[in-house]
């Protein structure tokens, strides 16, 4: 689960990955924000299957979001 909102609602990783992309153009420095903002682990556990806080998949998941904007564009 992601943190608390002020409207008492709760807001989802990829949400605050899609807010990190559009301060940031490369996908790469989005992921890096989060992971100094505390986010994100600093490295990846290779568990099976990837957790929640996992950087690997934050990075895919920025690269595919930033596909889909580029092709709407």
């Amino acid at each position: 689960m992601g943190k608390k909102h002020k409207s008492g609602k709760h807001i989802k990783a990829s949400t605050k990955l899609a807010v990190a992309l559009a301060q940031e153009d490369d996908p790469k420095s989005a992921v890096r924000g989060m992971i100094k903002a505390g986010q994100l682990k600093k490295k990846c556990c290779k568990s099976k299957p990837r957790c929640k806080k996992c950087p690997v998949m934050a990075l895919q998941t920025a690269k595919t979001m930033q596909s889909k904007v580029s092709k709407a564009a």
